[in-house]
Parts: C-alpha cells; sequence; structure tokens
C-alpha cells in the first residue's frame, strides 16, 4: 500500500515521516495486546512481542483493530466512499489484511454493523447508536483521518469527516466524540501544539 504514495501531493505521501511511527505504533500496540486481551490489567506484565495467549495466535499477531485501520488507509488512498469502506470491512471477514489470511476476531458492535449493511441497511443506518454500541471499534482504526485532516484549518469541517467516518459502525455520541477527541490529539502532536 505505501507504494502507492508516489504522488507529491497526496495527504499520506506528504505526511509520510509521521505515517509510519503513527500506523506501525499502532500495529505493534495492537500485536502486543492480543495475546493479554480480555485479561485484568493487574494480571498483565508484558516485557516484549508474545503468543498464544486469548487467540492463541503467534506472536506479533495483529488484530482486527490493525486489519480494520489498512482498510481505512487503502479506502483513503483509492478516494472511496463509506460503502467502499464497508466492502472492505465485509472482505476482512473473510481473511482480507489479517496477518494469516483468516479472521480470528472482530468487534461486536463492527461484525453487526456490517450484518445491517449486508441486510440492506443504509449506511447511514449500519453503525448502532444504543448504550451498549458504545465501543471503540471506529477509534481503533480512525487515526489516518489525521493525516487526511491535519491541514485543515476549520474544525468543524474536520469534526464531520471524523463522524462521517466513525458512524458506518458505531453511532453512538461517546464513540464518535472519542474519535473527534483522538483526531484533534494527533493533529495537534504531529503541528508540534
Amino acid at each position: 500500500m505505501l507504494d502507492q504514495l508516489n504522488d507529491n501531493d497526496h495527504f499520506f505521501y506528504r505526511n509520510k515521516s509521521r505515517l509510519l511511527p503513527t500506523i506501525l505504533g499502532g500495529i505493534i500496540g495492537d500485536a502486543l495486546g492480543v495475546p493479554v486481551e480480555f485479561k485484568a490489567r493487574n494480571m498483565l506484565n508484558i516485557k516484549g512481542m508474545t503468543g498464544f495467549g486469548t487467540y492463541n495466535q503467534p506472536p506479533g499477531t495483529w488484530s482486527d483493530d490493525t486489519s480494520l485501520t489498512l482498510c481505512l488507509m487503502e479506502n483513503l488512498i483509492e478516494g472511496q466512499d463509506e460503502i467502499g469502506l464497508m466492502k472492505k470491512f465485509i472482505a476482512y471477514r473473510e481473511g482480507y489484511w489479517t496477518p494469516y489470511g483468516r479472521m480470528f476476531d472482530i468487534g461486536r458492535a463492527t461484525d453487526e454493523a456490517i450484518e445491517r449493511f449486508q441486510r440492506g441497511a443504509s449506511i447511514d443506518e449500519c453503525g448502532g447508536k444504543s448504550e451498549f454500541d458504545n465501543g471503540n471499534g471506529a477509534l481503533m482504526r480512525i487515526a489516518p483521518l489525521a493525516f487526511t485532516l491535519c491541514s485543515e484549518p476549520d474544525f468543524s469541517k474536520r469534526k464531520t469527516e471524523v463522524e462521517r467516518w466513525a458512524v458506518i459502525t458505531h453511532r453512538h455520541l461517546r464513540s464518535t466524540l472519542g474519535c473527534i477527541f483522538y483526531i484533534e490529539f494527533l493533529i495537534r502532536l504531529f503541528h508540534d501544539d
């Protein structure tokens, strides 16, 4: 995917020096967390890359967090819309952007949003909006938007764009608000504010 970043006007290319640490840092953090997912914090003592924990996956295995982030990056590079992204999420369930060609986990709210889409719901109605749909599934994949939005001076336009990509799986206000805060935080880091 990164070999497609050869256009000097492309937002990912212009920010490549910040893109790689941000995305690779997320992938490494994801792989460190896969073996201990759902374990109590007081049971954690992570000192390096391990494996064969929660999902019985080899060391270095990333989860849906990384796979769906890569789907979003690819979708943005291709100039696709939210429907295109949802189709990539469907492909993820069949092994797309997974480390070993098969999905071993997906968040409940994201999975249910994909199901709604496959049953014919409009893209605006796929993401759950109830209290029980208030998860982090949109937040864990949203970081690439910091690169598409870092030059946008208008906060309301940035907010609208973050919501556009978050609500396809998570429409609860707290979920989208978390995504907005996160992107604003990353943008401030990129600008050294």
